[in-house]
């Protein structure tokens, strides 16, 4: 445990006295993404039916018959909104998922332990509404209102019909039925922004590559890197329906602009396909800039409820519903050294009060905890070129609860856990030949009940993935 402390002291301090530094060439601060404002909405549809027949017979009798008939469908629909003004920067998304099932088997009576039929309809629907806001007024100065709801709904009932030697039938009849909800807010107040800066640097390495290639009509200057960067923003924010159109449409339009702001000096095949490549690979890396403080309040309301039946029995009903209020502290920085690398650093702390209670045929119990929860993590992201990406991320916490259940008249329980984590990911094109790709995680988790005389709990996990992706000829 002492080690894992040492390791989150040792995050916060060496981090917050980096995250200020000022270490990189560009300064990626200059940029801001421009006004953007974007909405889709799309449903899916899917049918799904399996049918399966097997006889086995002889003139003399049958031997074996079966039939099985599967049924699924799945509606599904989702709606996203995206908006980023210098006043605010949010975004929705919501969704509804409703799925039904249907199975049937059916044999001959005495093939498979006097089994006749299965019936079984198995029902599964869920809503969620996700939403993320923060209100800007002066000197970047912000409130934040989240908002997360879940609901979802699962049913399935089954029926067996079995046929005994002396031709009886005997039925069996199950039922289940589970309702959960999840209602999440967050109400925040603080200071700093963080942008997103991927167009900024697509526009740079576009600009590189046709200067280093001889096709650059003049040295870019720093306005014409961020007058690239809005309308690369505002370009792919278009949206289209056809990813052919879209790509060429596209290309029209940066090649347009780039003519008409005088930065090539020629419109060869070479230029066209250096600005093809770079246009598909030189903007997929995800990069922020900017860093945040806030103080939150986050309330947190979870009902479920599951019903369980057997044939003509009385059902068995479990509930179980929480209520969480957790006041807190965070703060997160996103630092791009150059145009390569990127740290990135994380602290939070909050101290939760939970009462749940929990109520069952046999008893019923009311649980009030307390908590406080310590979180800090720090990371490299590397891209020394278009097509490879590596990111390197260090992170500990350290949790301390008390638990008292009020009708069951135990004692409070007092329990301190540490968790320390390691993880590495990474995709290198070495050559056209040859690609590595690596991703792995460790981690080490401690956990000790004070005042019990339970012993201390420890868990460590490693894992680790390596492909090689090598072509001879």
């Amino acid at each position: 445990m002492k080690k894992s402390i040492l390791v989150l002291s040792v995050l916060i301090s060496f981090s917050v006295s980096e995250i200020f530094a000022q270490t990189d060439t560009i300064n990626f601060s200059e940029y801001k993404l421009p006004d953007l404002k974007r909405q889709t909405l799309d449903f899916n549809l899917n049918l799904t039916n399996f049918y399966n027949s097997n006889h086995m017979s002889d003139t003399a009798q049958t031997y074996y018959n079966s039939k099985l008939f599967d049924l699924t469908n799945n509606f599904e629909t989702q709606y996203y909104y995206l908006k980023n003004t210098r006043k605010y920067q949010g975004k929705y998304s919501a969704s509804v998922n409703i799925k039904n099932k249907f199975h049937f088997e059916n044999y001959t009576p005495d093939s498979i332990l006097y089994l006749s039929n299965i019936q079984e309809n198995n029902f599964t629907g869920s809503i969620n509404i996700y939403s993320n806001n923060k209100f800007y007024f002066e000197q970047n100065r912000f409130w934040g209102f989240n908002f997360q709801f879940q609901n979802s709904v699962f049913s399935n009932s089954s029926k067996q019909n079995f046929i005994n030697p002396d031709n009886i039938e005997n039925k069996i009849s199950s039922s289940d039925s589970q309702f959960s909800t999840f209602v999440s807010t967050s109400f925040s107040i603080g200071k700093g922004r963080i942008e997103p800066v991927n167009d900024y640097i697509h526009a740079i390495y576009i600009l590189n590559k046709l200067s280093e290639k001889g096709m650059a009509s003049k040295t870019h200057e720093k306005k014409d890197i961020i007058k690239l960067a809005e309308f690369i923003a505002q370009l792919k924010n278009e949206r289209f329906f056809d990813s052919r159109k879209k790509r060429i449409y596209e290309l029209e339009q940066l090649d347009s602009f780039l003519n008409i702001n005088r930065l090539i000096s020629q419109n060869d095949i070479h230029y066209f396909t250096t600005l093809n490549d770079y246009w598909i690979y030189a903007g997929n890396q995800y990069r922020y800039e900017g860093k945040t403080f806030s103080f939150y309040l986050r309330p947190e309301f979870q009902p479920n409820k599951t019903i369980f039946k057997e044939q003509d029995t009385i059902s068995r009903i479990f509930k179980y519903r929480s209520i969480n209020i957790a006041p807190g502290f965070n703060f997160t920085s996103n630092k791009n050294i150059n145009l390569y690398w990127q740290r990135n650093f994380s602290f939070d702390i909050s101290y939760p009060f939970l009462n749940y209670v929990t109520d069952t045929e046999s008893y019923s119990d009311t649980n009030f905890s307390d908590n406080l929860n310590v979180y800090a993590g720090f990371g490299y992201a590397f891209y020394p070129n278009t097509r490879t990406s590596m990111s390197f991320n260090l992170s500990s916490g350290y949790g301390l609860n008390s638990d008292n259940f009020i009708l069951l008249n135990t004692n409070s329980n007092i329990s301190n856990s540490i968790n320390f984590n390691l993880q590495i990911s990474g995709y290198y094109y070495i050559s056209p030949q040859f690609r590595l790709s690596f991703n792995g995680d460790m981690s080490d988790q401690s956990y000790i009940q004070l005042f019990s005389y339970r012993p201390k709990q420890n868990s460590v996990r490693f894992h680790f993935l390596l492909g090689l992706q090598y072509s001879l000829f």
